[in-house]
């Protein structure tokens, strides 16, 4: 340990038996001096120790830039559907920390994650480690406890150094690439793509979504993976009132599944889940890919994704959009949707491209806008997201969401349709104040 990790160590308190997990969250939040300290020669050793390299008979992992949340639930709502039990990770959570530790759709209990905790606690002796880290390994420990059959990693950050990556997976999905996390990553996109495609492995079966840069090809091309691609070997054919057609295979027309789309997830993250799901039917024999199973995923939830809220007399879009790429695809589906939004609040964290986020909104919203800080160690002052705004933007700045609610709802009608977007805290701001 350095001077500054063995201090730190030295002024932690490991909560006791029956401390809420609460405190076991704070606790684990302190015992590394870095919040996110990228490197696996520490999962290598943890995973290595616990016996964690082969948590359940399938692993799959998720990386990208957007859409990475989305289509882990898909999977989820689809493995569910054709019999096999899924633990799944989605990272970050919006309302509660248990919705990283989900089996078949339902989150775990306070007790179940505090007792994956403890067993990491213990396993690490003197080890240090960060937030990330710690619970990764207490995810891994769930799932294997849990006797599943298959588990969805969702990468937190990048894919080479990312925690979940100390496991080899069978499936590797790489969703889509944008510019973020660029000061971990790289500043440009074929940077941010060679880090996402650590996720890959020899022999796998690898997934690929739209707007990938060369990097993650050439990537593919090293370890001799034949990756099946979107708008080459499978896409959404079309989309109607609750019905989605996709299309499998080299002429994206050899048969056409039709589903109902009643839940919230794209069409576009559907039908990458459900490339995958093509490998895990080669993979086991167990499950099918069928009507079923596809009807499952796109009845398939998930909290802040074009999450269409009644509240207050108004129709709520809560998204986590905070890149060019996010929000043109949020705007997408407006207008697939034939909404029309009439006002916005914004709460974007420090190291976004706040003006090109913004510009591209405005461009096509005719509406006041309400600039909201973003909370925590990646914080961003509303006003600074005002000052960045194009000019023509008309907003303003609130001290908090109450003031944010009260603003939006002055300058709406009954039944107006409002977008609240811009990060994962903003989201979890509203749940916490409106929803709650």
């Amino acid at each position: 340990m350095t001077k500054q990790e063995d201090k730190l160590a030295s002024e932690q308190v490991q909560p006791q038996e029956g401390d809420a997990l609460e405190s076991w969250l704070a606790y684990v939040s302190s015992v590394h001096w870095k919040n996110w300290d990228l490197g696996l020669d520490r999962m290598h050793e943890m995973v290595q120790r616990m016996n964690l390299a082969s948590p359940a008979p399938l692993v799959i992992t998720v990386a990208g830039t957007n859409g990475k949340g989305s289509t882990c639930i898909a999977m989820e709502a689809g493995l569910s559907a054709g019999g096999l039990t899924v633990a799944c990770t989605l990272s970050p959570h919006i309302v509660r920390f248990n919705e990283r530790f989900r089996i078949n759709g339902v989150e775990a209990s306070d007790a179940e994650i505090v007792a994956a905790l403890e067993v990491v606690e213990h396993a690490r002796a003197d080890l240090s480690l960060s937030y990330f880290e710690f619970s990764t390994l207490a995810f891994l420990w769930f799932a294997q406890s849990k006797g599943v059959d298959a588990v969805i990693l969702e990468i937190g950050l990048g894919g080479r150094l990312d925690a979940f990556n100390a496991v080899d997976a069978d499936i590797a999905v790489i969703t889509s690439i944008d510019f973020d996390h660029e000061q971990y990553l790289g500043d440009t996109l074929n940077k941010i793509g060679a880090e996402k495609a650590g996720i890959l492995r020899a022999g796998q079966h690898a997934v690929f979504g739209p707007d990938l840069p060369e990097s993650v090809f050439l990537r593919a091309n090293e370890l001799h993976l034949n990756p099946v691609q979107y708008g080459h070997d499978f896409a959404v054919s079309k989309v109607g009132e609750c019905t989605l057609e996709f299309s499998f295979g080299p002429e994206l027309n050899p048969h056409v599944i039709r589903a109902w789309g009643n839940g919230n997830i794209a069409p576009q993250n559907i039908s990458v889940a459900a490339a995958a799901l093509q490998g895990v039917e080669q993979a086991c024999a167990r499950f099918h890919l069928s009507d079923e199973t596809l009807a499952a995923m796109c009845n398939a939830y998930i909290r802040g994704r074009f999450d269409l809220v009644e509240a207050l007399d108004r129709c709520w879009i809560l998204d986590v959009a905070h890149n060019e790429q996010g929000a043109q695809f949020l705007l997408q589906r407006v207008q697939e949707q034939g909404l029309e939004i009439k006002a916005v609040m914004c709460g974007m964290l420090v190291d976004k491209h706040h003006h090109d986020f913004i510009k591209l909104l405005s461009s096509a919203i005719d509406g006041p806008w309400v600039f909201l800080d973003t909370l925590g160690e990646r914080g961003h002052p509303g006003a600074e997201l005002l000052a960045s705004a194009p000019s023509g933007v008309q907003g303003c700045v609130v001290s908090d969401m109450q003031q944010g609610v009260a603003e939006v709802l002055s300058c709406t009608d009954a039944q107006d349709v409002i977008l609240c977007a811009g990060s994962f805290n903003l989201i979890e701001q509203f749940h916490n104040h409106v929803l709650s």
